[in-house]
């Protein structure tokens, strides 16, 4: 007996008739009626089904824990093994969420580059900021520090009010 969840991965998968036709499901189901075609990609799924586990998605098809989720988390288990990197962290934290330091992504990328710190790889600056914060977490507190200390703070989010447009024209 087929379950809700798999009548509702055949619909999605029948909403493609839209984009490639009917000739490739019928060329599909040609292949699958051969016992090594159907072999092939039974292992095909599983391996599949293996690497997105591995890669932190569940069945519903969305991440398992979402990366602010899982650097708050972080942060919160370094509170009580080094309260000092802990505040570091948090407070670069704070800073990259108001915008105040590193505004853009390119900010980010060169950052990393001059700190030495493993490439982000993110398109947006939203999604750059966890794992930054992951590679800065096998650092000592005073290299935290030291490599934001220097960063230039802004009290203004900039291109998001005329001040910060007048910046950028002057």
């Amino acid at each position: 007996m087929i379950t809700p969840r798999q009548k509702e991965f055949l619909i999605d998968l029948a909403k493609l008739f839209d984009k490639y036709g009917t000739q490739p499901f019928e060329e599909l189901a040609d292949l699958l009626s051969s016992p090594e075609t159907i072999e092939l990609w039974v292992n095909f799924l599983r391996a599949s089904s293996t690497a997105a586990q591995k890669a932190g998605f569940e069945q519903s098809g969305k991440r398992r824990e979402g990366a602010r989720r899982a650097i708050k988390s972080e942060l919160e288990r370094i509170k009580s093994e080094d309260p000092e990197k802990h505040n570091a962290l948090i407070q670069f934290h704070n800073a990259l969420l108001s915008k105040t330091v590193l505004p853009n992504l390119r900010d980010i990328r060169n950052f990393v580059q001059n700190c030495g710190l493993p490439m982000v790889t993110a398109k947006s600056r939203e999604r750059a900021i966890s794992p930054l914060l992951q590679s800065m977490i096998p650092l000592g507190a005073d290299a935290i520090k030291k490599m934001t200390k220097s960063l230039p703070h802004s009290h203004t989010q900039p291109f998001n009010d005329l001040e910060g447009w007048a910046d950028i024209i002057i």
